[in-house]
């Protein structure tokens, strides 16, 4: 059994595969996540894993539409590009699994109050995280100066605002900073339209879908592209991005300990594992399909050897 398109790399042959959708409960962000999970067999007795799990809100696709189109690619039937969901499940499916050794620094993520940020700043310091991403978009600028002055230094920041402010508060929020203490805002301004005209180093997460990469090249300040998989695509849509040659973190989009572990699988496989990772939306679920949930408490990933699940959170659609 051979799936391919001119939009993935060419895998080796399959021998079978069994999708399982799973419903999870989620402590922030919205009530459920549901997501499908792919399992395929090689000749060799080889074992592959794929998570399709699109965003809503974010992702343009729905998970009845990456349902659909999955189905057809498994079956020899699809003929348009595969949905970036889909095209990043697929890839990472048709890939045996096999862990990369060592540890993946991670960045730690801080929301919500002043008092709750501090609280799990320190935190974040014990358990020996070196990276900070702080989300301001909920703060006035006093309350978030008050957070990010006395972690400089300690920690290398990513600065959160969400699309939330507009240029001129912006600008005048981080000229307070001296040059270099905080390594990139994300999303600075809602004015897009002025993001040629930013002072500071930045980064692109949700606009990376909606500007034109061409019009990217003209951003002197965008130093750094905040890549989902999920939500951009595999290895394929990379390349593409590649070409604008900036850093690139790739974070996870809320998915459960397997499309976690296979977003730094595949940082690993594309030689971008060198940055921190952006996974730490993986402590918002409840309860994991993992029997063993996977561990962040030193800071780092170290990847399992093998995917132990619960049978009873995942439910068979289809086979083949």
């Amino acid at each position: 059994m051979v799936v391919h398109t001119p939009f993935l790399p060419r895998m080796d042959p399959l021998a079978s595969w069994r999708l399982y959708s799973y419903k999870l409960q989620l402590t922030t962000f919205s009530d459920q996540r549901e997501g499908l999970i792919l399992q395929t067999a090689f000749s060799d007795n080889r074992i592959g894993w794929g998570e399709i799990a699109p965003l809503p809100g974010r992702s343009k696709e729905t998970l009845a539409e990456a349902k659909e189109q999955l189905l057809q690619a498994l079956r020899g039937k699809l003929l348009s590009p595969p949905l970036p969901s889909v095209a990043f499940g697929l890839e990472c499916a048709l890939t045996p699994y096999i862990p990369s050794a060592g540890s993946f620094p991670l960045w730690a993520l801080l929301a919500g109050t002043p008092d709750a940020i501090q609280e799990k700043a320190k935190r974040a310091e014990q358990e020996g995280f070196r990276s900070l991403k702080i989300k301001v978009s909920n703060l006035n600028p006093s309350d978030a100066e008050q957070i990010i002055r006395p972690l400089i230094g300690k920690f290398q920041l990513r600065i959160d605002v969400n699309r939330v402010w507009s240029f001129d508060k912006a600008a005048a929020f981080f000229s307070r900073f001296p040059e270099h203490a905080i390594a990139c805002v994300e999303e600075p301004t809602h004015e897009l339209e002025r993001l040629s005209d930013i002072p500071f180093p930045f980064a692109l997460d949700e606009s990376l879908t909606e500007i034109p990469f061409a019009q990217m090249a003209g951003f002197p300040q965008l130093t750094t592209l905040i890549i989902k998989p999920t939500i951009t695509g595999g290895s394929y849509a990379l390349k593409i991005i590649e070409q604008l040659g900036k850093k690139i973190i790739f974070t996870g989009a809320f998915e459960t300990g397997i499309g976690t572990a296979l977003i730094a699988n595949f940082a690993h496989r594309m030689n971008m594992a060198t940055n921190p990772l952006g996974l730490d939306t993986y402590r918002f679920i409840k309860e994991d399909l993992l029997e063993s949930p996977i561990d962040f408490s030193q800071g780092t990933l170290q990847l399992p050897t093998q995917f132990h699940l619960k049978s009873d959170c995942l439910t068979e659609i289809a086979h083949g």
